[in-house]
């Protein structure tokens, strides 16, 4: 799946072995005929462009035959490897796409040839000792990141030179990612192995020293701190370059669940039936008896006055910071698991396990309730712009609503309903949690939690 740069454009490919171009809306726009599954698909970046993987090792590249995606023109068919193709990418430039397959080669391929010469590949990068499944480029461009099944990443420069190896994954690496300055890589390895490396240096950046499982991490506001909570009973914050800043503690308990507040003072953390509150130079503020079970939910509101808490008890309390509680949201037999508020601070939503989610006013009007799953449900989220509500389940999707902001949070006199704008499948397994990016393009840059 592949959306355009500019988000109009959305590319898909599934069953019957065909390639669907759909607009924002969910409307079909044209079906590109194939014969091959294709497991990977790139958009130029001025979106002109179109290249497809296949698991047969083809490539092919469509353009856009006119001012929109609905006439495409297929300029381009070519066996680019001898295995299947598991991830293809253009530059950020757009001048040279690169792909990676099974038989453990990169190859970096022209994007502008005519299309009555055969096509070259630009260099063919080889090093990996098995497939390779993840691969991404440098923000400008001139170095390339390879993951294998190998257990190992790979940095070429856009050259073909092998600059760099970094051995230290326990497993298979299945994808990978520069952050958006170039400065740090992502990459996720079989068994949930999830490293965060720096290419100019050879350290990646395990956070390592809590006791027991970590269920929540956050990062402050400014990006300067980096809070974990653990069922060790500690919130420990870290530096951006993985080393440990301070560990919080206070009494004993399990830690579930944390946040910081906007302005990134305030650390807000859900407990055993408590809400604990530190200030971010480690001065434990208070502990609120909050809930009759686990806090699992725990948000602020943007302007940072409310502190928002749910949990399997059946309740959503709104807490002020000095600890006073300013009132509890129920919905008739539901126990919740996350709460989110909306970005302008006039509505939050809660996800109950039952698949539903509520959302309410902060003065306790109920707006609406959206069926949105058939199994217990962990995770919400708005989109940074309000307008889209993501919801995440154990039956193994996440699922994207559209609200109407003039309706669906404001004007309380009519009748609510959203609109489902589309079921992200994909996990074989339960999904626990969801987030945006912060520019709000959900549909490339999610996170997805599962376990």
């Amino acid at each position: 799946m592949a959306f355009s740069p500019d988000g109009e454009t959305l590319a898909t490919s599934g069953e019957n072995n065909t390639v669907k171009l759909w607009d924002k809306n969910g409307n079909l726009l044209t079906i590109l005929d194939r014969t091959d599954a294709v497991r990977s698909l790139s958009f130029s970046p001025d979106g002109e462009m179109l290249v497809s993987g296949s698991a047969e090792g083809t490539i092919r590249l469509w353009k856009k035959d006119g001012p929109f995606w609905t006439s495409v023109k297929l300029v381009r068919r070519f066996q680019g490897h001898s295995a299947a193709i598991w991830e293809i990418e253009f530059s950020p430039q757009g001048e040279i796409f690169a792909s990676a397959s099974m038989d453990k080669t990169v190859k970096l391929w022209p994007s502008h040839a005519p299309s009555d010469e055969e096509l070259q590949p630009l260099g063919t990068l080889k090093g990996h000792a098995s497939g390779v499944k993840g691969l991404d480029f440098s923000p400008d461009g001139q170095i390339i990141a390879s993951g294998s099944e190998d257990r190992t990443i790979k940095f070429w420069s856009k050259d073909g030179k092998d600059l760099r190896t970094f051995p230290w994954h326990r497993g298979a690496v299945w994808n990978i990612a520069f952050s958006p300055d170039g400065k740090s890589i992502a990459s996720l390895g079989i068994g949930n192995d999830v490293k965060l490396w720096q290419p100019k240096n050879i350290f990646f950046l395990p956070l390592l020293g809590h006791d027991a499982a970590v269920h929540a991490a956050a990062f402050a506001p400014d990006g300067k701190l980096v809070a974990t909570a653990s069922l060790d009973g500690t919130v420990k914050l870290w530096r951006p370059d993985g080393t440990l800043h301070k560990t919080l503690q206070e009494g004993t308990g399990e830690l579930w669940n944390l946040a910081f507040s906007p302005d990134g003072k305030l650390i807000g953390v859900g407990g055993e039936k408590t809400v604990k509150l530190w200030h971010k130079d480690g001065r434990f503020l208070r502990e609120i008896n909050a809930h009759k079970g686990v806090v699992y939910g725990i948000t602020w509101s943007p302007d940072n006055k409310i502190l928002a808490s749910a949990s399997p008890d059946g309740t959503v309390k709104l807490w002020q910071p000095d600890g006073v509680l300013l009132r509890t949201l129920k919905l008739d037999g539901s126990s919740f698991w996350d709460v989110a508020f909306s970005p302008d601070g006039k509505a939050l939503a809660a996800i109950a396990s039952s698949g539903a989610i509520a959302i309410w006013k902060p003065d306790g009007t109920l707006l609406q309730v959206i069926d949105a799953h058939q199994a217990m449900s962990m995770g919400v989220s708005f989109s940074p712009d309000g307008k889209t509500l993501a919801s995440a389940s154990t039956d193994g999707t996440v699922k994207l609503w559209k609200l109407d902001a003039s309706e669906t949070l404001i004007d309380t006199s009519v009748s609510h309903s959203s609109q489902l704008l589309r079921t992200l499948k994909g996990h074989t397994q339960s999904v626990m949690g969801v987030s945006f990016s912060p520019d709000g393009d959900s549909s490339l840059r999610q996170v997805w939690i599962t376990r």
